[in-house]
């Protein structure tokens, strides 16, 4: 568990291994931040686990790629315009990393939210990385999903809320098309 901050000068890389579970939790806010001294500079993390009670995570200065998961519990992962990589899966029995947990009151804000390379079978329909895109697919192979975040002000009231973005790109397919529902 990590209840303060997370920052770290370093050069190149950050990785935690395999089945390891990277938990942020406490009741205040919790910065994640880095001074960048070389190139190529990037964070890894198997499992990330958001438990914020009373504040929130944000991202800053980061490339940060999750393998496995992201588990929502509470509170909020202000991606301060940075991205986070759901990176695909080299066994070829795991679809690839995934949001979990994701609700009204325990979401990411504020930036990209990228699921690489992902294969959808023929005839099927799904949530890839459960990024709340369900696709109707015909045959689908190396499909990039893109999810951004921005943030809308209202004519009623002044509140502000959050409007959703999708981009897909693809390596290919074999069917006539993709299609989303």
């Amino acid at each position: 568990d990590n209840n303060g901050e997370l920052n770290t000068d370093f050069y190149n890389t950050i990785y935690f291994p395999p089945s390891s579970i990277f938990r942020f939790s406490g009741n205040t806010n919790t910065d994640i931040s880095q001074s960048i001294t070389g190139t190529n500079t990037a964070t890894f993390f198997d499992r990330l686990e958001i438990a914020k009670g009373g504040g929130y995570l944000q991202l800053k200065h980061w490339v940060l790629q999750v393998y496995s998961e992201v588990r929502f519990i509470s509170g909020l992962f202000d991606l301060n315009s940075n991205a986070l990589y759901l990176m695909s899966s080299q066994n070829s029995n795991h679809a690839g990393a995934f949001l979990s947990g994701e609700s009204e009151l325990s979401r990411i804000t504020g930036g990209l939210v990228v699921a690489l390379s992902r294969n959808l079978p023929a005839n099927s329909t799904t949530d890839p990385a459960n990024l709340g895109l369900v696709i109707s697919t015909v045959d689908c192979k190396n499909i990039n999903i893109y999810r951004g975040h921005i943030p809308r002000t209202g004519n009623i009231g002044n509140g502000t809320s959050i409007s959703r973005y999708y981009d897909i790109t693809h390596g290919g397919w074999t069917g006539v098309n993709c299609n989303d529902s």
